[in-house]
């Protein structure tokens, strides 16, 4: 794994030429490097071989999404995905596995996996899947972007409206300059 730079969160980014960070985990180099060309055209991708260098990035970087091996030799892909959720619940997980069953598809679906995919991937099917993952992040982020504005306005405009209550009461603004 290279040198971790310093990631701002999705919603702090300065602006549109910064890419979002995808954390592509998987102990099989093929796949992993195969992953990494296929979205470094959209994502800064960072790569690690295992999943506890995975989960070690994720503690120390911003991490948007990631694509994750279930079967590794030092922790399940399934745990990775836990710990990642537990560090960000906001990051999209993808599972990636050459060992599909249902028991690892179930854990996938508790811990907030996005998707589930088989190897060997099919790069449309797996650019289609992150696309729409990341579409639905982005739109979820957005509002709750927007509701904590709506919240701060709310409250600026209740603080205002006591505070113009208190002068009316006090007589200083009579109640009929307070309607329109």
């Amino acid at each position: 794994m290279g040198t971790p730079e310093p990631v701002t969160s999705p919603l702090a980014r300065s602006g549109p030429a910064e890419k979002p960070v995808m954390l592509i985990v998987d102990d099989e180099p093929g796949p992993r490097e195969s992953l990494r060309i296929v979205f470094k055209d959209r994502f800064r991708c960072v790569t690690a071989t295992s999943g506890r260098e995975g989960i070690e990035y994720a503690r120390a970087q911003t991490v948007d999404a990631a694509i994750i091996d279930v079967k590794m030799p030092d922790i399940t892909g399934v745990d990775v995905l836990r710990e990642l959720k537990e560090i960000d619940p906001d990051i999209v997980c993808i599972m990636l596995t050459g060992y599909e069953t249902i028991e690892t598809a179930q854990a996938a679906v508790r811990y907030g996996a996005a998707d589930y995919l088989n190897k060997p991937f099919d790069v449309f099917s797996v650019r289609q899947s992150v696309g729409k993952c990341m579409k639905r992040r982005q739109e979820r982020l957005a509002a709750e972007e927007s509701l904590r504005v709506l919240e701060q306005t709310n409250e600026q405009l209740a603080g205002e409206l006591a505070q113009l209550n208190r002068a009316v009461e006090a007589g200083v603004i009579p109640p009929a300059s307070c309607t329109r």
